[in-house]
């Protein structure tokens, strides 16, 4: 999705009484007057308080698919474990429909022997979380590139197309597919429907400026492929045992990175590469001692590689996620 930049001119202190606005708008629940007091702050790098403040703020107005993606954002920026954020996280996946990731990390937290037991209790739930069918929703209202929509009815769109029988909005969704503004997690979920339908037409996808001809029918599911197990095992080999929470947020990390690109292949396939270059990243989010030369060590891999991987790895979160750039360590 385009970075929206702000059209605010920088008066001394606009940026905290825009953010003191918000606070306030969230505080007596007028959700959408707060997230345009976010808009307003553009590409602003928000406080951990007022980023927590934002994603309730898109829970509270159905935006679960920008929640997942700003909750993810700060858990990965965090330097400290917040279970309490966690616990919001596993939610919003439920909301999504997304019950045997947020099982899945939420059984990794509860077998940690760091979690506190009173969290411990709580993840529980979503480990037992049931597949329940949704309801029906209205008829779809079909969104071309043409339109100018909100991202709340994208995802509303998205959603709207698992629904019914996707071929027949097929011109609909090559049209959201090739629209550079249009979210490229959302892009991503819309051949999954069409993998899961076995819809054979081709489609046009667009996504960070590249195009790509597929038949979803086709593809590989994106989390089938075997470079994305060989990462997670990567991962599991060096990570869980010694710290599952960080682990977890690892996987998670790896998973929005693939998805994010798919179903455009990543500039190389070594496991090793990529593995080191989530777990620096993600180290140095996390206030740990690792440098790029310490990960070239322990997964055995080129310096120059891992940069590159990083770098990568950035420009893709940047696009998706809107955050800033890492320095290397």
């Amino acid at each position: 999705m385009k970075k929206k930049h702000s059209n605010v001119v920088a008066f001394p202190g606009l940026k905290q009484r825009l953010m003191q606005k918000a606070f306030d708008a969230v505080a007596s629940e007028q959700f959408e007057l707060a997230l345009s007091y976010f808009q307003q702050l553009g590409d602003e790098k928000l406080p951990y308080d007022a980023g927590v403040a934002r994603v309730v703020a898109l829970m509270e107005t159905g935006r679960m698919e920008e929640a997942r993606s700003q909750c993810f954002y700060l858990l990965t920026e965090s330097s400290v474990e917040n279970y309490d954020l966690m616990d919001i996280y596993l939610g919003i996946l439920v909301h999504c429909n997304q019950f045997a990731e947020a099982a899945e990390i939420a059984q990794t937290l509860i077998d940690s022997p760091n979690t506190p037991v009173v969290y411990q209790s709580a993840f529980r739930k979503y480990v037992q979380y049931p597949e329940t069918s949704t309801p029906s929703p209205s008829p779809v209202r079909l969104v071309t590139a043409e339109d100018s929509t909100t991202d709340e009815e994208d995802w509303t769109f998205v959603d709207q197309i698992s629904h019914v029988e996707a071929e027949r909005y097929i011109e609909a969704i090559e049209s959201f597919l090739m629209h550079p503004q249009k979210h490229p997690i959302l892009k991503t979920t819309l051949l999954e429907i069409l993998q899961k339908q076995g819809v054979k037409k081709q489609v046009n996808c667009e996504k960070f400026g590249m195009t790509m001809s597929v038949s979803a029918n086709e593809l590989l599911p994106v989390f089938e492929q075997s470079l994305f197990h060989e990462v997670l095992k990567q991962l599991e080999d060096h990570v869980e045992f010694e710290n599952p929470t960080l682990h977890a947020l690892m996987a998670e990390q790896w998973r929005q990175l693939v998805s994010g690109v798919y179903p455009f292949p990543l500039p190389f396939e070594d496991g090793e590469v990529w593995g080191a270059a989530i777990h620096y990243i993600s180290a140095c989010r996390n206030g740990l001692d690792m440098s790029i030369e310490g990960a070239a060590v322990l997964y055995q891999s080129a310096i120059s590689d891992i940069e590159e991987a990083v770098q990568y790895i950035q420009m893709i979160e940047e696009k998706v996620f809107g955050s800033g750039p890492l320095p290397f360590a």
